[in-house]
C-alpha cells in the first residue's frame, strides 16, 4: 500500500531514532507522535516507542494530542498516507477555523503549540518536504481578545472582489491581500519585502524574522501569479528594492 511504501522509504532514510527524539521534545512533541502511528503504520519505529507525558504536563499533553489529530485528520480527509500537498495556506486556514472556534486565548495558543510540533516532526520523518513550521500564525492575547482576530471567509471573498485589478493600484492591493490571507503575513512582513526575498525559480518567498533569522515560505502559484502581474504591470519605477510602493512619490 501507499502508506507501507511511505513507511519502508523513511525506515531506509537512517534518520534518528523516536527515543533519540523523545530525549529533547516537549509534551507536544510527544502528543505528535502518538497522532502520526496510525498515520505512518507498522514498521517505522514509532510503535517500539512508550509515549507519555513528561511530570505535570498531563493537560498538555491531551490537549497538544487533541490538536494535532485534529489538524492530521483535515489535511488527510480520505486518509491519504501522504502530506506532501500540504501548504502554508492550508496551515493558516485550519489555525484560523480553529482559533475561532475556541474562543478562548491559552487554548488556541496550545492549538499552535500542537500545529507547530506537529509540522517540525513531520518534516522530521520525511512526510513533508518544505519547513511549514514558520507559517503558523501567532495568537493575539490582548484586553480586546475577544473581538473577532480574523474575517470570515465570507468576509475575505467580499474583500478580495472588490480590488479593481484592472488598475495599478488594485493589482498591488490584490496582490498584498493574498499575501496576508494565503501565507498569514504579518503588515509588517509585507511591507518589509524586497524583491531579492522572492525565489522564482524555487518558488518561495524568504521572510526576514527577528534579528538575522529568515524564513523560507513556499509560493503558491495563485500569490505568485499576483506577485508577478503586479510587478510587471503596476509597480512604478522606482530605484527601491522594496516590493511594496506608494503609486505616488510623496
Amino acid at each position: 500500500s501507499a502508506a507501507k511504501s511511505m513507511c519502508n522509504s523513511m525506515s531506509a532514510s537512517g534518520s534518528p531514532s523516536e527515543s533519540s527524539f523523545l530525549r529533547w521534545c516537549s509534551s507536544a512533541n510527544r502528543s505528535v507522535l502518538i497522532a502520526l502511528r496510525g498515520f505512518i503504520g507498522a514498521g517505522c519505529g514509532v510503535q517500539d516507542v512508550v509515549i507519555l507525558p513528561r511530570a505535570g504536563e498531563a493537560e498538555v499533553f491531551r490537549g497538544a494530542l487533541e490538536f494535532a489529530r485534529r489538524f492530521l485528520a483535515q489535511m488527510v480527509p480520505k486518509g491519504e498516507a501522504s502530506l506532501a500537498h500540504v501548504q502554508a495556506a492550508d496551515v493558516v486556514d485550519f489555525v484560523q477555523r480553529e482559533a475561532a472556534r475556541l474562543h478562548h486565548a491559552k487554548r488556541a495558543k496550545l492549538m499552535t503549540t500542537a500545529v507547530r510540533s506537529f509540522l517540525q516532526y513531520a518534516r522530521y520523518r520525511g512526510l513533508i518536504e518544505a519547513d511549514l513550521k514558520p507559517s503558523v500564525p501567532a495568537v493575539a492575547n490582548w484586553s480586546m481578545a475577544s473581538l473577532p482576530r480574523a474575517l470570515s471567509a465570507v468576509e475575505l471573498q467580499r474583500l478580495l472582489a472588490s480590488c479593481e485589478r484592472g488598475t495599478a493600484v488594485g493589482r498591488r492591493n490584490w496582490a498584498i491581500l493574498l499575501l496576508l490571507a494565503r501565507l498569514g503575513l504579518r503588515a509588517g512582513e509585507v511591507t518589509a519585502l524586497t524583491l531579492d526575498d522572492i525565489d522564482w525559480a524555487a518558488a518561495e518567498l524568504c521572510i526576514q524574522g527577528a534579528g538575522v533569522s529568515a524564513n523560507r515560505l513556499p509560493l503558491p502559484h495563485e500569490v505568485g501569479a499576483a506577485l508577478a502581474d503586479y510587478l510587471r504591470d503596476g509597480r512604478p519605477a522606482c530605484t527601491s528594492r522594496r516590493v511594496f510602493v506608494r503609486m505616488r512619490a510623496p
